[in-house]
C-alpha cells in the first residue's frame, strides 16, 4: 500500500506508485502522544477510495509531494476519480517533531446532487488529536431549506456514525461553516494515547459517504451544483486557516495553487 506520510524526495514517479518502503516515516511527537500513524491512516483513506471505484487523477508533482521551508515539513497527497468522483485530494502534512495532520476533501461530480466530503484531521502538540468531519454543499437541500430525499438518508445515516462513536467528545461544527453543513457534521477530539478512536470515525463516516455517493440521483441543476461547490470553496478560504498554515510552511505561491488542485479552481465539469 503506499503511504502519503513521509519525507517526499526528489523523484518524477508519481506518489501512487511509489513503494511504502521508498518513504521514511518518523513519526511525530504529538502522534506518538495520541497513539496514531497518520501516514498510514491517509494511506487506508486512500485505499477506502480505490475499492470504491477511484483512480489516480493527473496531478503535478510540485504540488503532491513537497518539501516545506524548515527541516521535517512535508506535504504529500494522493489524487484520485472516478466515475462519480470529480476529485478526491487525500493530503498528509508533517512537520517533525511537533505538528502532523491528514485532510480530505471528496468532490462528487457536479451531474449528481450529493455534497462534498471535507475531513480535517489534527495531532499538534501535545497530542490530542481532533477532527472535523462534515457534508457540504451541493445536494444538501432540494430547495430553500428543504433536504432532498436521498440527502436525508445519507444525512441520517451519517449522523449515526458521530452520536454512536464511543471514546470520543463532540462539539458541533464550526460556526462560519455551519450555513452550508449537511446538518450530520461535528468535530471531534479524543483522549490521549486514543487518538484512534476518532481515526475510526472518519473512516466509518468516509465509508458511508461513499455508499451514498454510490446511489446519488442525476442532479436536478447542475450549474447550481457547481456554484455550490463554488461556494464552499470561497468560505473555506476566508475562514478557514489552511491558506495562513500553507503559506507559512510553505510559500505564498504554492498555498495558492495547492488550494486551487484541492478546491478544484479549474473546475468546469
Amino acid at each position: 500500500m503506499p503511504r502519503a506520510g513521509g519525507p517526499c524526495r526528489e523523484t518524477t514517479v508519481p506518489m501512487a506508485l511509489l513503494d511504502a518502503a521508498s518513504l521514511p516515516r518518523p513519526f511525530t511527537l504529538p502522534e506518538a502522544l495520541a497513539g496514531v500513524d497518520l501516514g498510514a491512516f491517509a494511506a487506508e483513506l486512500e485505499g477506502t477510495l480505490r475499492r470504491a471505484g477511484a483512480r489516480t487523477q493527473a496531478a503535478p508533482l510540485s504540488l503532491t509531494c513537497r518539501r516545506g521551508r524548515l527541516p521535517g515539513t512535508t506535504v504529500a497527497s494522493f489524487v484520485l476519480e472516478s466515475d462519480r468522483i470529480a476529485r478526491a485530494m487525500v493530503s498528509h502534512v508533517r512537520v517533525t517533531p511537533l505538528y502532523a495532520g491528514v485532510s480530505v476533501v471528496v468532490h462528487p461530480r457536479p451531474e449528481l446532487d450529493m455534497p462534498l466530503f471535507v475531513a480535517d484531521v489534527q495531532v499538534p502538540p501535545p497530542g490530542a488529536l481532533g477532527a472535523y468531519v462534515d457534508t457540504l454543499g451541493p445536494g444538501v437541500t432540494a430547495g430553500p431549506g428543504d433536504p432532498g430525499e436521498a440527502f436525508a438518508r445519507l444525512r441520517a445515516d451519517l449522523a449515526a456514525v458521530v452520536e454512536t462513536a464511543r471514546g470520543v467528545r463532540r462539539r458541533p461544527v464550526p460556526a462560519w461553516i455551519a450555513p452550508l453543513s449537511g446538518g450530520a457534521g461535528a468535530r471531534l477530539k479524543a483522549r490521549p494515547l486514543a487518538g484512534d478512536a476518532v481515526l475510526r470515525v472518519v473512516q466509518r463516516y468516509l465509508e458511508r459517504y461513499l455508499a451514498g455517493l454510490a446511489a446519488a440521483p442525476a442532479a436536478k441543476d447542475r450549474a447550481g451544483n457547481l456554484a455550490a461547490a463554488r461556494s464552499v470553496r470561497d468560505v473555506v478560504r476566508a475562514h478557514g486557516p489552511a491558506g495562513a498554515y500553507l503559506a507559512r510552511a510553505f510559500d505564498d505561491a504554492f498555498a495558492s495553487r495547492f488550494l486551487g488542485l484541492l478546491w478544484r479552481d479549474d473546475a468546469t465539469s
